[in-house]
């Protein structure tokens, strides 16, 4: 009678060694790092998000933005591509106490220009260097 453990340990190692070459994303992502600025001061708190600008590149991702700065990692970021970003910073809770707009909302406190109909584009690179830097402007003339 043969044995059968040599061929269930060649089929094991062959298992092993196929998952280990399968643990690649076969999109490419990449993590995405920045710091948000409002006049030159960091943006308290926020989100921002990315959205693809072409059909090569079907993913999207957001982050928080926490005292200027926001951080998307690796599992969750993006596939080298542009990438239209949008920003937001809605008023905190305890001043839409205070004041809301017209519709009962928080009041949006980053330009239309940087969130409904942004400006802003990113493009993310397979090198890994993917730092972006906003600043963004109240002034209507930036």
């Amino acid at each position: 009678m043969k044995s059968v453990r040599p061929k269930m340990s060649g089929i094991l190692m062959l298992l092993v060694l196929m998952a280990a070459g399968c643990g690649g994303d076969p999109l490419g992502r990449q993590a995405i790092d920045g710091s948000v600025t409002l006049d030159g001061t960091p943006l308290s708190h926020g989100n921002v998000r990315f959205e693809p600008q072409t059909v090569e590149s079907p993913i999207s991702a957001g982050a928080v933005i926490d005292a200027g700065k926001f951080r998307i990692g690796r599992e969750r970021g993006l596939p080298p591509g542009v990438y239209r970003v949008s920003i937001s910073c809605p008023q905190m809770q305890s001043a839409i106490d205070q004041q809301t707009d017209a519709g009962g909302q928080a009041q949006e406190l980053v330009p239309e220009r940087y969130n409904r109909n942004t400006e802003l584009t990113a493009t993310v690179t397979s090198d890994g260097t993917n730092m972006f830097q906003f600043e963004l402007s109240t002034s209507p003339s930036q």
